[in-house]
């Protein structure tokens, strides 16, 4: 089943002076096996669109449906938390335990996993994203460089095993080498599509363009949906 967003609008601080409409009537439909890309500029609406997908935030008006799961339903969050994992576009905040090991292990744990299991999932998510085990479990997670540091948060959303992954700016930070490679991890099927295959199996097959928010129209609404090409030919152009 996919991801749908109807009619979303999302204001912060309504029925006060300082509200700010950051969303404005979204509406889209993810489905299965869709690599999706969102862009805009910076206070366009992105990291706020992306937390309503597990339940971070909650609409103003509209509905977010996760497998037919409302995020608005407090008793069904938790369940739409283990389907939809993210990764916050600064690792730093998700990452806290004293060693990377525990630190990866952290949402198995939450899940009631047994420590075999738990085990089990934390060297199979290091070594997904290209951690050694042996090298990099007891080691501290803010000793990592900012992209082992990402590898590591990624890891530990990989550890449980979510239907659907979403990242915020994920080579936000890093240097051009370690953009290469944190998109060679996204794209490769061996360390996404085996958690989490509804979301990767077509690499960029579609992007969304989101408008700035200006003093003038403060309403974030999508301006229009292309692909990697159509978008890149439209720009030079």
């Amino acid at each position: 089943m996919p991801i749908e967003i109807k009619q979303l609008s999302h204001t912060y601080l309504p029925g006060s002076q300082l509200a700010y409409p950051a969303l404005c009537d979204i509406s889209l439909t993810i489905e299965d096996g869709e690599f999706l890309g969102i862009i805009g500029h910076t206070g366009s609406g992105k990291s706020t669109l992306i937390q309503h997908l597990n339940g971070l935030l909650l609409p103003t008006d509209g509905s977010v449906l996760v497998d037919g799961l409302d995020t608005r339903e407090k008793k069904l969050r938790k369940r739409i938390r283990s389907l939809v994992g993210m990764v916050f576009q600064y690792p730093e905040y998700q990452l806290f335990e004293e060693t990377v090991a525990r630190d990866v292990a952290f949402g198995p744990k939450n899940m009631g996993l047994d420590e075999a299991e738990i085990k089990v999932r934390v060297n199979e998510a290091l070594v997904l994203v290209g951690l050694d085990p042996a090298e990099f479990s007891e080691k501290s997670p803010f000793e990592l460089s900012g992209g082992e540091k990402r590898r590591a948060a990624l890891a530990g959303i990989l550890a449980m095993r979510p239907k659907y992954l979403v990242l915020d700016e994920p080579m936000a930070g890093l240097d051009p080498r370690g953009r290469r490679e944190i998109l060679a991890l996204i794209e490769s099927p061996g360390a996404i599509s085996a958690r989490a295959s509804s979301w990767c199996r077509t690499p960029w097959t579609m992007w969304l363009c989101l408008p700035t928010a200006s003093p003038c129209s403060t309403k974030a609404r999508f301006s229009w949906w292309t692909n990697p090409k159509q978008f890149f030919h439209t720009a030079q152009s």
